[in-house]
């Protein structure tokens, strides 16, 4: 309801809700590891920011879409 169409149509995005878990280990001093998993419940959604300018009918709005699970590890080493 608080969008403005007067320059024209574009795609709003579908509000969602996202669950993801992320944890953090230090086995030792110097060295960080970070593991993240993702849209655990498996949602399709797309950001807002890169979408914002694209029509609804845009074929661009499908290939901006993210979907499933995803995992991130990471290890920082600090001196």
């Amino acid at each position: 309801q608080r969008t403005d169409f007067t320059a024209g149509p574009f795609f709003v995005p579908p509000a969602r809700t996202l669950v993801d878990t992320v944890l953090h280990w230090t086995p030792r001093r110097g060295i960080d590891c970070h593991l993240g998993v993702y849209n655990l419940t498996d949602q399709r959604f797309w950001s807002y920011q890169e979408v914002r300018h694209f029509a609804p009918d845009d074929p661009r709005v499908e290939i901006a879409s993210w979907a499933g699970t995803y995992a991130n590890f990471t290890v920082s080493l600090h001196y």
